[in-house]
């Protein structure tokens, strides 16, 4: 089935797609454990913590992100995270999860022409200036998410200009939906539809 479509703005993907903060207060250790129990759960879909952990120590792991932002914005040490990017990919989970739930429930699928509409988002994204250094996994992984952000603006009729329609359709998503994320990987909001690291207590 083919269709013209209008190229998804990278304004849509900035509202819900959260992705290298910066100036973070804790840091995520990451550990193995857990195994396929989950980390993020959307409706009937979910995300095992393995997979979380795979997606944030590749983070944590890359040298060229942390030249690109600085290392400061991304670790604090070998094996660790800074929260707030941490938390910026785990809400980009919760997102997707939640946008692929409302595509399937209107009958849309992710298409060849939004994957290639999604190399815009990418490129408008901290990681797309060292995306060409991940493994191909992680590219695969990545490419996926953002064509879903791009599915959902041309389905959504979503513009740089205007994305009230965008906001009230996931608004209402969200609120119909059962969404729960793992203590570990941050605070779940669901005014904001993101998650937001644990404030530490001041002294």
């Amino acid at each position: 089935m083919s269709r013209t479509v209008s190229r998804p703005s990278t304004a849509t993907a900035a509202v819900f797609l959260g992705v290298i903060a910066v100036f973070a207060l804790v840091t995520i250790a990451l550990v193995t454990g857990g195994g396929g129990q989950s980390a993020v759960t959307v409706g009937t879909a979910s995300v095992s913590r393995t997979d979380v952990d795979d997606e944030l120590r590749v983070l944590a792991e890359s040298t060229a992100l942390a030249k690109a932002v600085g290392a400061e914005n991304v670790s604090v040490g070998k094996g660790s995270l800074l929260a707030e990017p941490a938390t910026g990919i785990v809400s980009s989970i919760v997102q997707e999860l939640l946008l692929r739930q409302y595509l399937d429930r209107v009958g849309e699928k992710v298409t060849a022409t939004d994957y290639q509409n999604s190399i815009a988002l990418r490129e408008g994204s901290a990681i797309g200036a060292v995306f060409a250094t991940f493994p191909q996994w992680y590219r695969e992984r990545y490419s996926e998410r953002l064509a879903v952000f791009a599915a959902f603006s041309r389905v959504t009729g979503a513009t740089a200009d205007d994305q009230t329609a965008a906001q009230r359709i996931i608004t209402r998503e969200a609120r119909r939906t059962p969404i729960e994320v793992e203590a570990e990987y941050g605070r779940y909001v669901p005014r904001q539809i993101s998650v937001v690291p644990y404030t530490l207590p001041s002294d």
